[in-house]
């Protein structure tokens, strides 16, 4: 009886420790990282796009420099960007066909995703706002132990938009270290429908790896792509941005 009654207990230590409330702890987690300490960084982005046919792709690489803290966010924009913003612009005043990838770099570094790049941890609380645990368990990351939290993601998307979808599906896979705060996650969106009874279809996907520094969730880095089709489109492009501190 000693016996089993020890074998049990040996079994009940082995198992992987399951919170009852993953989303309810990740969010108690995430409210400790608001932001708001100074940091100086800069963000190297690199964005690799393909449109229709087009036998090679755009390539473009852009190193951006930001400052946030108590006087809000700053951006840094040396001479030698803006001269080669310039030269772009040139070039495709005497080509329209001539790529100018440094200025859609730059067009798509908004404040808010600079923002939460510095710090992720208000946009994954609204991430997962409404979201739906489908799997928590035991896993590793990067060889050590991890907490993996599967979520289906509620789509924010318009009555409008809603009617033309067909389908819609957004996962994201949450790793989370012994103090439940975030080390890594992927999040994977595909879509498809129909619109002027022409057919469309295309995916996302996001792949962040976290950093902590001060009162920040910061993405260490963070690799993002698309591709869509329809309507006479067939557009990739897949973008990364690595953070370090200055």
């Amino acid at each position: 009886m000693r016996s089993i009654v020890l074998t049990a207990v040996l079994m009940l230590v082995a198992i992987p420790v399951v919170h009852a409330e993953p989303l309810a702890e990740l969010r108690t987690t995430l409210a400790k990282y608001p932001g708001g300490d100074a940091i100086d960084a800069g963000i190297d982005i690199k964005q690799t796009q393909r449109k229709g046919e087009a036998k090679a792709p755009t390539v473009g690489q852009v190193r951006l420099n930001v400052q946030a803290g108590a006087q809000g966010l700053q951006f840094l924009f040396p001479p030698e960007l803006m001269h080669a913003v310039e030269r772009e612009a040139q070039a495709h005043v005497a080509n329209a066909e001539s790529p100018m990838p440094i200025a859609g770099m730059l067009a798509t570094a908004t404040p808010m995703r600079v923002a939460t790049v510095l710090n992720a941890a208000p946009a994954m609380l609204r991430d997962i706002d409404g979201a739906k645990l489908i799997e928590s368990r035991a896993d590793t990351l990067d060889g050590k132990p991890a907490q993996l939290l599967v979520l289906d993601v509620p789509g924010r998307i318009s009555a409008k938009d809603k009617a033309d979808l067909k389908q819609y599906q957004d996962r994201l896979k949450l790793w989370l270290d012994a103090d439940g705060t975030p080390l890594a996650s992927e999040e994977s969106v595909d879509f498809s429908g129909r619109k002027f009874l022409i057919g469309f279809s295309g995916a996302e996907s996001y792949r962040t790896r976290y950093v902590v520094i001060g009162k920040r969730l910061a993405m260490k880095s963070r690799t993002w792509g698309s591709s869509f089709k329809g309507f006479g489109e067939d557009n990739e492009s897949e973008t990364t941005a690595t953070l370090s501190l200055r």
